[in-house]
């Protein structure tokens, strides 16, 4: 009789490579939002100001011209 040895050490090996899988896919994906973070300051909404932004939206036309300059008016004012 062999009283399940085997199927035990067979199960253990599974978990383990599940286990070690996720892990690996944890660590490259605190790498990849570690490079993200760190490269969207310059590309991304970090670092841009208000002027910055309000100006994009006025040039896609989401805003009009008296809304773009009373907006702008108001961040000078701040």
């Amino acid at each position: 009789m062999m009283y399940g040895y085997g199927y035990g050490y067979d199960h253990a090996w599974m978990f383990g490579g599940l286990i070690m899988i996720l892990f690996w896919f944890l660590v490259i994906a605190v790498i990849a939002a570690a490079i993200k973070y760190l490269f969207a300051g310059k590309h991304g909404q970090h670092g841009r100001s208000a002027r910055d932004i309000l100006d994009d939206a006025y040039a896609r036309g989401e805003l009009s011209r008296d809304e773009y300059f009373q907006k702008r008016d108001d961040l000078q004012k701040k």
